[in-house]
């Protein structure tokens, strides 16, 4: 999950020199009691030390557009044209051009 960071971030999970990479193991262990299979198992995944973690990326300043993308803002929808999913996609792009077409309408009225 390393490449849907921000590519300054990255280091921070991948690195072995990595101050957290205690944080993020390579190799974890599965807790297995009562369970027949991997699937059932447990992970058992090391704490995350949140002083730390924001310590880390405190100290390293994004740039202007991984800022952007780690923005909160509106949902995006990507889909294909083809089925359901693109129904939704062009019902939804229609009803947001008529509120946008209304709006810019009470504008030029005032």
């Amino acid at each position: 999950s390393a490449p849907l960071l921000p590519e300054t971030y990255r280091p921070l999970v991948v690195a072995s020199s990595s101050p957290l990479a205690h944080m993020f193991p390579d190799h974890v262990d599965l807790d297995m009691r009562g369970k027949k299979h991997e699937w059932q198992a447990t992970v058992l995944l090391p704490f995350v030390q949140i002083d730390s973690l924001l310590s880390q990326l405190e100290a390293m300043p994004l740039s202007e557009s991984e800022a952007a993308r780690n923005r909160r803002s509106r949902p995006l929808l990507f889909g294909s044209a083809v089925g359901a999913l693109g129904l939704l996609r062009d019902a939804a792009a229609e009803r947001s051009a008529r509120r946008t077409s209304a709006a810019a309408g009470r504008v030029a009225q005032k």
